[in-house]
């Protein structure tokens, strides 16, 4: 049977396959010019627009209906960001364009190397098959787009934004949990509020709070960068966090080092510069008041 499981042939050529696409991509982009670049960016962003909304037509997407129109809202990082990208790269500040690169290549990546959607999937079933090709095909563009707007010179990264980054990234969760919420009393997904706020049901952008899969090795943390009022055990034993809010501290302590990190190669002349004017500033300073001491 042809399935993706972790590790096995065909999990490796969908990942090999993604950095052919991305470095082909560049390869091209840097021959053809930043016109063709552009338009080579936008058709890729607004035919993953149309897609997320054309996945209805799939036969097991149909057979779902209308159920299955809670799979072409915002349900998780990876759909939103392909809904708002086009606009992004458009349109979008500065602020948003280094959340789409950052987050784009992150999830983008992350998704081939924990690919849900298609795991253990029997890909010798049509239907199975369009839906994998699909799902890798989608999120692609969240790497390739990313990397090519700013290898190109659409985009100029700036660490001086690194704040906005996680601002945004708790204003995205925000959005999911609110889909989420709207899809609960629409009747989309059906579950009591028990399930709506468990984290083993619909979590895929860690809205709710780390898998449960996570507390053995990661359990020992939550004391630490999580208030004890964001997070509480219920009634039968299962520890629940509040949404969205218990992502702060994470962000903060742990999300904004790793951005920083990831700013590095593209900021680090920026860096030093600055490194530079504060040496000097610092410099006037002692000089500034050495000179107050004598008069």
């Amino acid at each position: 049977m042809v399935e993706v499981r972790i590790g096995n042939f065909w999990y490796w050529l969908f990942l090999a396959l993604l950095a052919a696409m991305t470095y082909l991509s560049y390869v091209l982009s840097r021959r053809m010019g930043p016109g063709f670049t552009r338009k080579f960016i936008l058709t890729i962003l607004w035919t993953n627009f149309a897609l997320h909304f054309l996945k209805q037509l799939n036969p097991s997407y149909l057979a779902d209906f209308p159920y299955s129109l809670k799979r072409s809202t915002p349900e998780n990082l990876c759909a939103l960001l392909i809904m708002v990208s086009p606009f992004i790269f458009l349109w979008g500040p500065n602020w948003a364009k280094d959340y789409m690169f950052f987050i784009g290549i992150v999830s983008g990546i992350g998704v081939y190397l924990n690919p849900t959607g298609a795991l253990n999937m029997p890909l010798d079933n049509a239907n199975n098959l369009l839906e994998a090709l699909r799902f890798y095909l989608c999120h692609a563009p969240l790497v390739i787009c990313s990397v090519l707007m700013v290898t190109s010179g659409f985009h100029h990264l700036d660490y001086h934004r690194i704040w906005t980054i996680a601002v945004t990234f708790i204003g995205f969760q925000t959005v999911l949990f609110l889909n989420e919420f709207f899809l609960k009393i629409s009747g989309l997904i059906q579950m009591d509020w028990a399930a709506f706020f468990s984290r083993s049901v619909r979590n895929g952008g860690l809205t709710f709070g780390p898998y449960p899969s996570m507390d053995g090795s990661l359990g020992a943390l939550y004391p630490v960068l999580i208030p004890p009022f964001l997070m509480f055990t219920g009634e039968d034993g299962a520890l629940t966090f509040v949404p969205v809010l218990w992502m702060i501290g994470p962000v903060v302590l742990i999300g904004l080092p790793l951005c920083f990190l990831c700013y590095i190669p593209f900021e680090h002349r920026h860096m030093y510069l600055d490194y530079l004017t504060f040496k000097e500033k610092q410099k006037h300073r002692r000089l500034a008041r050495a000179y107050a001491k004598t008069k």
